[in-house]
């Protein structure tokens, strides 16, 4: 559970930087999950860098002749006391796309994203807060070629005061097209120390989702978000 802010203490918080023509104070979060009993148990938003136990989550598909909703990952963030979120918020998201099938046939593969900041009771209720939807992307893709992109968006938040317990959630919804029948890996980035992705095999079809590459190495994978909070002085 990560504390911004104690009731007594709020002229003292710990923000990231003031955004002076807003008024705000803002604290970056950083995405990434965490390994639990062989199994990766969840993912979080964090203000401070750590090393996450997956540098990037990934799907294996083959054809897909329409644009498909591929993976939707959701990084949360506990309050552990009263805090108001207002303003814009800035995301950066890496998405990628990868090939490792043997050939030197190249294809156009397309993909695009959909951010959306949710207000989570404690009951589990969603309340959507603000979204961005994304230009979609088309990369010509030979074998074993990766293609990396950091998604920039910017967009306002309905103002919402975060409870103790209740949860800030960041939804990260990757699509995709794909109208050949050659395999490829898709990838959401979220490694708050920005290592490089990790191609384990290049088997067909992947023993894992994980097992290809999805990322090129000049592809950043640190997932984050600048949060505006209101500060009372």
């Amino acid at each position: 559970m990560v504390e911004l802010i104690k009731k007594e203490e709020r002229a003292l918080a710990n923000y990231s930087f003031s955004d002076i023509a807003a008024g705000d104070s803002v604290v970056v979060f950083y995405g990434g999950n965490f390994l639990e009993e062989d199994n990766i148990s969840g993912n979080i938003l964090s203000n401070q860098t750590f090393y996450s136990s997956q540098i990037a989550q990934k799907i294996y598909s083959v054809r897909i002749d329409n644009n498909t909703k591929l993976m939707e990952k959701n990084f949360d963030l506990t309050f552990g006391s009263t805090n108001i979120v207002n303003g814009n918020v800035n995301v950066n998201v890496p998405i990628s796309m990868g090939d490792a099938q043997p050939g030197a046939e190249t294809q156009t593969v397309h993909m695009s994203g959909q951010l959306i900041l949710y207000h989570v009771d404690t009951a589990g209720t969603e309340t959507s807060l603000g979204e961005k939807l994304t230009d979609t992307l088309a990369k010509e893709l030979g074998d074993n070629e990766q293609f990396g992109h950091i998604i920039f968006a910017r967009f306002p938040v309905t103002k919402q005061k975060f409870k103790p317990n209740e949860k800030m959630r960041l939804s990260v919804n990757l699509w995709g097209r794909n109208v050949t029948d050659r395999q490829k890996v898709w990838g959401i980035g979220n490694d708050p120390q920005n290592r490089n992705d990790i191609g384990l095999s290049t088997d067909v079809p992947p023993s894992t989702e994980q097992a290809w590459k999805a990322f090129d190495d000049a592809t950043d994978t640190n997932l984050l978000v600048q949060v505006p909070f209101e500060v009372d002085v």
